[in-house]
């Protein structure tokens, strides 16, 4: 009834209890972190370090890519580096924003895109380099030219380190056509999009897992929410994507902050993640929407008159 199997599995009971969580204390974090310049902005700049070093650490000996720490094969080897990726992507956005000088927020978006590379997460590394993109964007003419010369350095080193580096994932961004993950997630998302036309307004709630999928075989993508919470979600979604780049974009045109640019990174990546490679369950955005809802706040005239 309602496109809701009859029997459920715990695990999809499971998921959505945790999405929940996610989402609300994502939203929370991002409506009140605030960084210092000493203690937040150090403490997260710790974290990154630490992360760096631990990756950095842990490199194959066949190939430049960081090593599965915890010896997991298959769907759980994919989430050791994708947690180890995700934490780390959204600590280096907050301190590219938060820092005062360009040549240390290019310094910090290097090192994140290198970091990233070795890990081999495609979509964070994406997210990361559209951050840049976007420094690039808002900043002087004078920075552009460092940002180019950066990303230049860049390229040049792939180019030459190419025997080296030719077992790295993110290579495989340059020839989909060929990725086995992506034949993969094609096929998810054609089922999925069967589920979504069989019962458009409700979806298949729980139906990767009702139907023998498996946990992780959703839709790739913001389709995701159509096919397990239905059309009403799944348009309360897009809309809250939509708001919140056309909140974070005209926040920096009025007037750049820390805080506005933080909040720019992070929809615009988390915009662009949701579009081509990250579901539903990806909790992240509800980070960006928290920062959102705290630029509203502060650009409201009665916050500023009560104050």
């Amino acid at each position: 009834m309602f496109g809701i199997p009859e029997i459920l599995n715990d695990s999809m009971i499971g998921a959505s209890s945790r999405l929940l969580l996610l989402y609300v204390s994502s939203f929370i974090l991002g409506a009140t972190v605030t960084l210092g310049p000493r203690l937040g902005y150090g403490a997260l700049l710790c974290s990154m370090i630490v992360i760096a070093v631990i990756v950095s650490m842990n490199i194959a000996e066949n190939g430049f890519q960081f090593v599965y720490m915890t010896g997991a094969k298959g769907a759980n080897a994919a989430a050791s580096y994708q947690e180890m990726a995700r934490s780390f992507l959204y600590p280096a956005i907050l301190l590219v924003a938060y820092s005062k000088f360009l040549p240390l927020k290019l310094a910090i978006t290097v090192t994140a895109l290198f970091v990233l590379f070795l890990i081999g997460a495609r979509s964070e590394f994406v997210g990361m380099l559209l951050v840049l993109m976007i420094l690039g964007a808002i900043s002087r003419a004078s920075a552009k030219l460092g940002i180019l010369i950066a990303c230049g350095a860049g390229v040049a080193l792939v180019v030459a380190q190419g025997d080296l580096i030719s077992d790295n994932r993110i290579l495989t961004l340059f020839d989909l056509t060929s990725d086995t993950s992506t034949h993969s997630r094609q096929a998810m998302k054609e089922l999925g999009m069967q589920a979504i036309a069989s019962d458009p307004l409700f979806g298949e709630y729980g139906g990767h897992v009702h139907w023998g999928e498996g946990l992780g075989t959703y839709i790739h993508d913001l389709f995701s929410t159509w096919r397990q919470y239905g059309f009403v979600a799944f348009a309360a979604y897009v809309w809250l994507m939509i708001y919140g780049m056309y909140v974070a974009i005209r926040s920096v045109a009025r007037r750049r902050t820390m805080a506005s640019e933080a909040c720019l990174y992070v929809m615009s990546s988390s915009v662009l993640l949701a579009l081509f490679a990250k579901s539903v369950f990806w909790f992240m955005p509800a980070f960006g929407w928290g920062m959102v809802y705290r630029l509203l706040v502060e650009s409201d005239p009665r916050v500023s008159e009560d104050d």
